[in-house]
């Protein structure tokens, strides 16, 4: 497979934001570059993650071009602020602060400190050597508490990796790049983002549910890097089993590799729900393996699962099961009552004035900006055709010449008496070939690329030409082309896809579970009536319970039931939903819990907790009698209980005391018993059909010689 395109970096020297000088590339990866540079307020080390995807290139000009439409690549960027300020405002612990988020080169950009002494954790795993399970079991604590507060504030991570953790020089763990941007990236299916080592199966595929399991999948693989110092394979380790034998190592490191395993596994049902119940795991730690269940415990299984009874509609767990319907076309899933439609905005209009229109003016010499004062205007200061060309400012500036060789006559300064061409002059100060003016207020906006950078204010803004629309139609520049006409909610709008931005009421809650995901207009219609994977279904509004319909079976969406969290994914009959929720096992498992039953009667039987019939045996019996080589065997009723064997019928009879034995064994279908004083007695006993009556009905249990002779062996 070919490697991503990726964008080459800028320049040094290169200044963003007109504060942030670049001196170095720290790193690159699937999302963007990531550059060291100094703060001019202050002269400040810092670091600035540009976004910059896989699938984006570098123009020569310094812009990122996208290869997608505009508006796209504008949310992207618009997302990856609003990124930065949800951790701005949040601030969890060990978490940089954000210094700055802004949008420039069709891009955007974050800033935060530049620490020297930070080393990321994957410069240590380059090594190639493991951290040890020490080390490990302590980053992966700090880890944990970061992003147990992160969640309890809605933030996911959404892209851990060890490239993202940074080791300070006291051993504390920090964690950076927080972000919904990859995710909306990957559910719009704009870029290829490559398949990272570290990334949960869920975060490969467009459209799917991603949680807190998502992050525990990543501090999982984080943790198996550093323990064992390669990354999960998945494809060669099975479900990220751990290349070490758990029972070999200390408790705390058996409790460390299994939560690894558990962490690691490609189905988010099968794996700790949350990063609470993670942590959980690390320091109770989890049984290696169940004790068998005994009699009384499978036997009142079966008869829950016989008493269990639900109606036609009843959920799991309590609760109705309702078909949602569909919203109608458009209709808002905020508040489920009026409809998204287009922002009235106007592309031309001028956010200065908002009467005028602005027009593409070029910059040439006689109809362009002074280059001494930036906003006056260059005009002819002779019309004699005999005489040089002068060309003058209302700001005292003089120039002489033609375009392609115009030298400064005054004022005088550095650049006076030097010839230049009227374009280079332009860009000395810092103005564009051309601009956008306004035909009523002359407001000017020059051309930054693909942004229009205001003329003549205080601080030059620079900005999209939709964001400018959008301030001259008298909204927020940073919001999306859509709206909802009833209750105000924020959205963007492009082709078939709709992406909810912000509301400011959420009777529903569908802001706070769904802000950032992008849905194609048949999605949202099933989204905002509840069905929040956008498919046809069932809800119960009692329990948060939601399932998909597929073939007569029911797949699990999402639940607020504790019993059925593991279980998310999964595709079962309603019976089997119902018989989960209470904790019992499915229906196609029946026979392997009656056989269960079946070994633990058996179990019962060789310990001697259970008696057939009251004695320890009866049935008929075939005695071997040797007398050197004459061998005869005479066939009668075997009777063993109450310390005695009894062999025989009415009127002759062979007794023997139980612990007349010295052992017990058994040799095929025969009974071997040594006796004490060197002699051996042997039966061929033929296997006993064993019906025990518990509450859940009758039980056959098939008994053999080899379950005689242990009951035996016990009564000695």
């Amino acid at each position: 497979m070919p490697s991503p395109v990726t964008p080459a970096p800028l320049p040094l020297e290169t200044v963003l934001d007109r504060r942030f000088r670049v001196v170095g590339v720290l790193g690159q990866g699937p999302m963007g570059l990531v550059y060291e540079a100094l703060d001019a307020q202050g002269d400040l080390p810092v670091v600035v993650k540009e976004l910059a995807p896989f699938g984006t290139t570098r123009a020569e000009s310094g812009h990122v071009v996208w290869g997608v439409p505009a508006e796209t690549s504008r949310q992207a960027a618009r997302l990856f602020v609003e990124d930065a300020e949800r951790i701005r405002r949040a601030h969890p612990p060990r978490v940089p602060p954000v210094r700055g988020a802004f949008h420039e080169r069709s891009t955007a950009y974050v800033v935060r400190p530049y620490d020297a002494d930070a080393l990321p954790l994957q410069t240590l795993l380059d090594r190639g050597e493991p951290l040890g399970l020490d080390a490990t079991l302590d980053i992966l604590m700090q880890l944990i508490e970061t992003l147990e507060r992160a969640h309890a504030r809605r933030l996911l991570h959404r892209g851990l990796k060890p490239s993202n953790v940074l080791l300070g020089p006291r051993g504390d763990a920090w964690v950076v790049d927080f972000g919904l941007t990859r995710d909306w990236l990957v559910d719009r299916q704009v870029l290829r983002l490559g398949q990272p080592l570290f990334a949960a199966p869920e975060q490969r595929a467009p459209l799917h549910l991603r949680g807190a399991a998502t992050d525990v999948f990543g501090l999982s693989a984080i943790a198996y890097a550093m323990a064992f110092g390669i990354p999960p394979h998945l494809d060669s380790v099975q479900g990220g089993r751990s290349p070490v034998a758990a029972a070999l190592l200390p408790e705390s490191h058996r409790r460390l590799v299994r939560a690894i395993e558990a962490g690691l596994e490609p189905a988010m049902s099968e794996r700790p729900a949350t990063v609470a119940a993670f942590r959980a795991m690390l320091v109770e730690g989890v049984a290696d393996r169940r004790d068998p269940e005994g009699v009384s415990e499978l036997d009142a299984r079966l008869v829950r699962i016989q008493r269990l009874k639900h109606a036609p509609n009843e959920s799991p767990g309590g609760g109705v099961l309702e078909r949602p319907k569909p919203l109608k076309a458009k209709v808002c899933p905020v508040c489920a009552v009026g409809t998204i439609v287009k922002r009235p905005i106007h592309e031309r209009l001028c956010p200065a004035c908002r009467v005028g229109v602005v027009h593409l003016r070029k910059h040439t010499l006689g109809h362009g900006p002074c280059p001494v004062c930036r906003y006056g205007l260059l005009k002819a200061a002779t019309k004699n055709p005999f005489r040089k060309k002068r060309w003058a400012c209302g700001c005292g500036a003089r120039f002489e010449g033609t375009a392609q060789a115009l030298t400064q006559t005054a004022p005088e300064n550095a650049h006076a008496g030097e010839a230049r061409p009227y374009d280079l002059w332009l860009a000395m100060a810092e103005r564009g070939s051309a601009a956008m003016v306004c035909d009523g207020c002359q407001a000017t906006f020059d051309l930054d690329g693909d942004r229009w950078r205001r003329i003549g204010t205080d601080h030059e803004i620079s900005r999209y030409p939709d964001e400018w629309a959008r301030l001259a139609a008298g909204l927020p520049a940073d919001c999306g082309n859509a709206v909802c006409n009833a209750c105000g909610a924020d959205c963007f709008v492009e082709d078939d896809s709709v992406t909810v931005l912000d509301a400011e009421r959420d009777p529903f809650g569908f802001v706070e579970r769904h802000v950032g995901r992008p849905f194609t207009w048949e999605e949202l219609r099933w989204v905002g009536a509840g069905k929040e994977s956008g498919q046809a279904g069932w809800v119960c509004l009692a329990t948060g319970t939601e399932f998909d319909e597929e073939s007569g079976l029911l797949r699990l969406v999402r639940t607020q039931l504790p019993a059925l969290h593991r279980f998310v994914g999964r595709l079962e009959t309603v019976d089997d939903w119902h018989r989960l929720a209470h904790g019992l096992p499915l229906a196609r498992e029946d026979d392997t819990l009656r056989a269960n039953l079946r070994e633990a009667l058996r179990q019962a039987y060789r310990t001697g907790a259970l008696d057939v019939d009251g004695r320890d045996w009866s049935g008929p019996a075939t005695r071997v009698l040797a007398d050197g080589d004459d061998v005869r065997e005479v066939g009668a009723q075997l009777v063993i209980g109450e310390g005695q064997l009894v062999f025989g019928g009415l009127l002759r009879k062979f007794k023997m005391p139980v612990d007349a034995a010295s052992s017990w064994h058994a040799k095929g279908h025969s009974l071997l018993a040594e006796l004490k004083d060197g002699g051996v007695e042997e039966w061929v006993v033929e296997p006993l059909q064993w019906t025990v009556a518990l509450e859940s009905g009758k039980h056959t249990v098939t008994l053999t010689s080899e379950d005689l002779a242990l009951r035996l062996t016990g009564r000695l």
